[in-house]
């Protein structure tokens, strides 16, 4: 096997690294009425919003990703935040997972259904029973 066939080889065994998600301070259009019902649900004063989508359970409709900036919501310093993963539900968001991260990525491996994330410099899974409840994958 020439070089070229063995660096070719070794690039399509090697699994693509995701990006994290981009947060962005505008709602997402795939994220139909998130911010109305955000609205109306009332925002902490002080707080910055930032919002991702992406669909996790394969269904065509994204989930709901709102990173809440403020010292209360925040672990440690201003960078590790509350990430509210959120999924419409006849019609009203439900929650389904807050984990305090810098950096969130959905990965393509899927567990029960859900695809994992990695949170930071862990992956996260999701459990059993109803909604995103994630546990640390060993």
């Amino acid at each position: 096997m020439n070089r070229l066939a063995l660096v070719a080889l070794l690039m399509l065994a090697t699994p693509a690294v995701a990006d994290p998600l981009i947060f962005t301070p505008e709602v997402p259009d795939s994220l139909s009425g998130l911010g109305d019902w955000l609205d109306a649900q009332g925002r902490l004063a002080g707080a910055i919003y930032s919002y991702a989508a992406a669909d996790l359970d394969g269904d065509g409709v994204d989930e709901a990703f709102m990173k809440v900036t403020e010292p209360t919501w925040c672990n440690g310093d201003m960078d590790h935040c509350r990430v509210v993963i959120m999924r419409l539900e006849d019609g009203v968001w439900a929650t389904y997972g807050y984990p305090y991260a810098k950096d969130v990525t959905v990965l393509d491996s899927i567990t029960a259904g859900w695809k994992d994330l990695q949170i930071d410099d862990h992956v996260e899974v999701k459990g059993e029973g109803t909604g995103i409840h994630y546990m640390t994958r060993p």
